[in-house]
C-alpha cells in the first residue's frame, strides 16, 4: 500500500449532517475491536484492523452496506448531476505528452477524450501529420494492458516498447507554477519542455535553438479559467517543530474563515516531490468554493536527501505526524 494519503476534512457541495436529520437515519453500524500497537515508538489504536481483510465475509458485507447508505443519501440531490456534469466536462478532453525527437521525428503520448489508454504516435516533421504506431485499445477487451515506450534508435527508425499488465495509465502550469525539462538532442535544434500550475492545464512548448523562437508545441484544452484563482505557498510547524512547506488552491474572491471545505493531500515518499501540476479533480474542488491543499511532508525529495531520509524506515513516522500537523492546525 503506497503512502499517497488523501484526506476530506468537510463535507463537499452540500452539508451531510442535514440531509440526515432530514431522513432521520443512520449510517450503518461499524464494530470497533480494542487493537493497539506500537510502531516506531509510538503507540497505534486501531479500532478498524479488522477491515484490512479485504476479502472477509464481514467487510464485503460492511462495504455495501455503506455503498447503499451513501447512495440513498446522495441520489436525490440536486447538485449531484450538476457535479457529474461538471466533471465529465473537465475530463472529457484530448491530452499529450512531450515528444522525443529523432531525425525530424516526433514520437508522442496521445489519449483522447474518449479514450481509457495512450496511444503512441509519430509525427514526421513538424507540420507531419499525426500517425498511430502502438494502440493498446486492441491488447485486451478491458483496456488493462498497455504500452511502454523504453527507447527509440537514433535514425527513428527502430522502437523497442514493453507491455504492462495491470490497467495503469501511462499519464506522464500563472500561479506558482512548475517547469519540466528540456528534452532534446545534440544534433537537432528542437528543445521541449513542459509549463505546469494548479491552475493551469499543461502546456507544451517548443523552443527552436537555432533562431531563438519559442512557441505553443500542445496544450491540454480545458473548459476552465485560471485568472479566478490563486495559489499560495504557506508554513506550518510539525510535530517535532520541522517547518514543513504547503502550496493553496482557491478562488480569489473565497472568505477564508476557518470553515472553508478543504481537500488536503501528501505523499511523502520515494524521494518524489510533490511540484504543480493541474488536477481535474482539484479545479472541480475549488470551482465549487472548497480549498485545495498540498502538503510537502518529509520523505519526498523537495528539499534533498536529507528531507527525504527523515522520512523513511525508522523515521516513517515524521510523514504520518507532517500530515496530522496539519490537518489538525
Amino acid at each position: 500500500m503506497s503512502d499517497k494519503i488523501i484526506i476530506i476534512l468537510l463535507s463537499f457541495f452540500f452539508t451531510i449532517s442535514a440531509v440526515f436529520s432530514q431522513n432521520n437515519l443512520s449510517p450503518p453500524f461499524s464494530r470497533q475491536d480494542d487493537f493497539k500497537e506500537i510502531l516506531h515508538g509510538v503507540e497505534i489504536i486501531d479500532p478498524y484492523r479488522w477491515l484490512e481483510d479485504q476479502v472477509s465475509p464481514e467487510t464485503r458485507g460492511w462495504i455495501d452496506a455503506q455503498n447503499a447508505y451513501t447512495l440513498s443519501q446522495l441520489s436525490d440531490q440536486p447538485s449531484r448531476i450538476h457535479i457529474k456534469d461538471r466533471l465529465g466536462e473537465l475530463l472529457s478532453i484530448d491530452q499529450i505528452s512531450s515528444p522525443t525527437t529523432r531525425r525530424n521525428r516526433y514520437f508522442f503520448w496521445k489519449k483522447r477524450s474518449d479514450e481509457d489508454l495512450w496511444s503512441l504516435y509519430i509525427r514526421r516533421g513538424m507540420d507531419g501529420k499525426d500517425e498511430l504506431l502502438l494502440d493498446p485499445h486492441e491488447l485486451s477487451p478491458d483496456h488493462t494492458t498497455s504500452y511502454t515506450l523504453q527507447d527509440i534508435s537514433e535514425d527513428g527508425k527502430l522502437l523497442l516498447y514493453g507491455i504492462r499488465q495491470g490497467g495503469e495509465d501511462e499519464i506522464p502550469l500563472p500561479g506558482l507554477r512548475s517547469i519540466l525539462g528540456p528534452w532534446g538532442l545534440w544534433d537537432n535544434d528542437d528543445l521541449f519542455f513542459e509549463f505546469r500550475s494548479y491552475i493551469q492545464p499543461q502546456i507544451i512548448f517548443r523552443y527552436d535553438q537555432k533562431s531563438g523562437n519559442r512557441d505553443i508545441w500542445a496544450q491540454d484544452e480545458v473548459d476552465f479559467n485560471p485568472d479566478l484563482y490563486l495559489v499560495e505557498q504557506v508554513w506550518y510547524k510539525s510535530k517535532d517543530g520541522e517547518k514543513i512547506p504547503m502550496f493553496l488552491v482557491f478562488d480569489k474572491n473565497l472568505k477564508r474563515d476557518g470553515t472553508n471545505p478543504t481537500l488536503l493531500y501528501g505523499y511523502g515518499g520515494f524521494n518524489i516531490s510533490e511540484t504543480p501540476q493541474f488536477s481535474t479533480m482539484a479545479a472541480l474542488w475549488i470551482e465549487n468554493g472548497g480549498i485545495y491543499a498540498v502538503a510537502n511532508i518529509l520523505g519526498g525529495g523537495e528539499f534533498g536527501e536529507d528531507w527525504h531520509r527523515a522520512g523513511m524506515l525508522e523515521n516513517k513516522q515524521n510523514v504520518f505526524d507532517d500530515f496530522i500537523s496539519r490537518r489538525n492546525g
